[in-house]
């Protein structure tokens, strides 16, 4: 929330912008590995390349207001270690003055080799429900 408020005064006019929407898109993005490098996940993709090694990122990207669940990986959960909001249709990084959109996140599984991972968010906003995603991580 801004620090920012508005002092109305008889003449003045103020207007509300519209209200937050829930989610409406939650997808794992991307997968980052040092063994592998960096692979995009596409929405309907189930299975992922040969991932492990000392390093083992994964990211998520949410349109819309929730609350982002901690992620499990071969039993092990884990809240994001990355929380970005986002701007605009395509999620892009916001400049100044720009209304959030949605959010990027990320999940540090460093030392796991491959297994299932899953992670969920709960909508905010309308239209309120459960979202969630899940790879098999080679």
């Amino acid at each position: 929330m801004s620090d920012e408020y508005v002092e109305a005064s008889s003449d003045a006019k103020i207007s509300s912008r519209a209200a937050a929407s829930g989610i409406t898109y939650f997808e794992i993005g991307n997968i980052y590995s040092s063994n592998y490098g960096w692979e995009n996940i596409t929405p309907t993709q189930s299975s992922s390349g040969n991932h492990g090694g000392a390093t083992l990122n994964i990211y998520i990207w949410q349109f819309g207001y929730g609350n982002v669940t901690n992620a499990t990986m071969n039993g092990i959960s884990k809240s994001a270690g990355l929380s970005e909001y986002r701007c605009g249709n395509d999620l892009h990084v916001c400049a100044v003055g720009e209304t959030v959109t949605g959010w990027l996140y990320g999940f540090d599984f460093s030392g796991q080799q491959s297994g299932s991972f899953s992670v969920g968010s709960n909508s905010t906003a309308s239209p309120f429900g459960y979202w969630s995603d899940s790879i098999y991580i080679n």
